[in-house]
């Protein structure tokens, strides 16, 4: 077999074993589903925030603490009619009742938002309508801040203003 032939007899196994046709492993009986929802890669560094939030802080809460909320949500919606919903359609319909499916669905997509909010190019003062809106409401940035800031120390939990 040549070169070329081989690496398309390869690249056209994987491509099949991607997609389900081809089991590889003789002692896998059944297909292994895949998980629903994935840690979001991050669009920086762990220390691209710095010095604002650490790298081993970032370390922690999106290696560890998000990747829980990722393999909790997967393991209370395996099996139910939750299972190939988007997280979206998942916190819309869920009741209140389903606390588990709720809280680690919640956890997630909060800090998939939090990971896209966040960038190594931020801070600083708002402008235009925003800033407007902001002095109009608080009387200046500043004593925004201090509010916001204020009301973030008393939520329990992540510290959601």
């Amino acid at each position: 077999m040549h070169k070329r032939q081989f690496l398309k007899h390869v690249s056209l196994l994987g491509t099949a074993s991607l997609m389900g046709g081809i089991h590889l492993a003789a002692t896998s009986p059944k297909k292994i589903p895949a998980a629903a929802f994935a840690l979001p890669v991050l669009p920086y560094g762990y220390e691209a925030l710095e010095p604002s939030i650490d790298r081993l802080t970032m370390q922690v809460h999106h290696g560890k603490h998000h990747q829980a909320y990722t393999d909790k949500l997967n393991a209370a919606i395996t099996g139910t009619k939750y299972e190939g919903m988007s997280i979206e359609n998942i916190l819309k319909t869920i009741p209140a009742s389903e606390s588990e499916i709720r809280n680690h669905g919640g956890g997630y997509y909060n800090h998939a938002l939090f990971w896209k909010w966040l960038t190594p190019d931020g801070g600083g003062q708002p402008s235009g309508k925003l800033a407007e809106t902001i002095a109009a409401q608080f009387g200046s940035f500043g004593a925004f801040r201090e509010r916001f800031s204020e009301a973030a120390s008393k939520q329990f939990g992540s510290g959601w203003a």
